[in-house]
């Protein structure tokens, strides 16, 4: 029995003078994202920070990936929707990482979530803009959901579609 030989490569050489803590994030985060082919290209620091970011609770970065801070006011707030629209990644004390895929953004969809409530409410908490192509994949992803319908009538499976294409 054989095993798929795995092989690994070395994350990037951090610049010289590039945020320690960014350069974690950019090379441990964002594999979802990554097929979608966005990286996280620039430090933590280099995101432009809203005029009230201290009372928001959230970060949301390029590679989809979502850092939650848990001493805000507003915790479990954002918390509760967070464990709605994405996945969790790791959870130590301080802040918490989730990520947003496919699979997690089709289950918000499927609890009456829609991409333009998941962007509102991901506005509303996160200390920053959240980024295009995060929005893009939002949409990608939630415009999917309820397009065909698996139906058993009369002991028999029949799939519905909206379109007939």
């Amino acid at each position: 029995h054989k095993f798929a030989q795995h092989t690994s490569t070395m994350p990037p050489k951090r610049k010289k003078g590039e945020d320690t803590y960014a350069h974690g994030i950019a090379t441990t985060m964002g594999t979802q994202m990554k097929s979608h082919n966005t990286l996280l290209s620039k430090p933590l620091s280099a995101l432009t920070l809203k005029p009230d970011h201290s009372s928001r609770p959230l970060w949301v970065l390029p590679t989809g990936s979502i850092l939650l801070d848990t001493s805000s006011p507003i915790y479990s707030t954002a918390y509760d929707f967070l464990v709605t629209i994405s996945e969790p990644q790791s959870r130590p004390t301080y802040i918490h990482e989730y990520l947003l895929t496919p699979y997690s953004l089709y289950a918000a969809a499927a609890v009456n979530f829609t991409e333009k409530g998941i962007v509102t409410t991901l506005e509303k908490f996160s200390k920053t803009e959240v980024p295009e192509n995060v929005k893009d994949f939002i949409k990608k992803c939630t415009s999917r959901y309820g397009k065909v319908k698996l139906v058993l009538r009369s002991g028999r499976l029949y799939v519905e579609a909206l379109n007939t294409q």
